[in-house]
């Protein structure tokens, strides 16, 4: 049985979700959101009430992906590997697996990104572009 809490994140992450893969973002924006951070934050999230708690790894990670009704291509990708490689920078997303420190609310970011500034996702289902000094100020408190 599902708690409220997890309930309410879950219906959340389903709107965002959905709203990712409906949605045409303009990139030219300042405000636009970059569907892979964004979908990403979603996906573990929806992950994470799925399995019960967090993924462990990113093979348990992209298992619990293959469960969720939503699939890798709502988000002009052929699958969930591609999604997990940022379409600004073209790296690799870092992502943060397991149990989350108490103090940290990071889940998923850009490695490099662009113009100094990375895509962050966080627990709390905002994406935000930060800067190296706002990005180091985050994961410090990671573990």
């Amino acid at each position: 049985m599902i708690s409220v809490r997890g309930f309410g994140l879950l219906f959340l992450a389903t709107v965002f979700v959905v709203r990712e893969a409906g949605c045409n973002l303009r990139q030219n924006s300042k405000k636009s959101v970059p569907n892979h951070v964004g979908a990403v934050t979603a996906l573990y999230e929806l992950s994470k009430t799925k399995l019960g708690h967090a993924p462990s790894d990113e093979k348990e990670f992209k298992k619990a992906m293959q469960t969720v009704s939503v699939k890798p291509q709502n988000f002009k990708v052929d699958s969930f590997d591609e999604l997990l490689i940022s379409e600004r920078d073209g790296q690799p997303l870092t992502v943060v697996y397991g149990p989350a420190a108490a103090n940290s609310n990071f889940i998923v970011s850009e490695q490099t990104g662009v113009n100094g500034k990375r895509m962050v996702g966080l627990r709390t289902g905002i994406v935000e572009e930060m800067d190296d000094a706002q990005y180091k100020a985050l994961t410090a408190l990671k573990r």
